[in-house]
């Protein structure tokens, strides 16, 4: 599970993982929230990191149905 986190107590902290079998990626904020403000470019790294597990996670869904893989093939 990838991690975002800030060094004061008090801020929130983003874990991204991936839930295999019900096939969904999960974000755990490691306590209830209402909202989240994100600067830029941690918002970029949160959505390249959102966008890598999804990925990961076709390909593993096309290896296990035999599925032929190319180099490349991220849909």
């Amino acid at each position: 599970m990838d991690s975002f986190k800030e060094s004061d107590q008090d801020k929130l902290q983003l874990n991204i993982g991936v839930d295999e079998e019900k096939n969904h990626i999960i974000l755990d904020f490691g306590k209830p929230i209402k909202w989240i403000g994100l600067r830029p470019d941690t918002a970029l790294q949160v959505a390249k990191t959102i966008e890598r597990k999804v990925i990961l996670l076709k390909l593993k869904h096309k290896v296990e149905n035999g599925e032929d893989i190319k180099v490349g093939d991220d849909e």
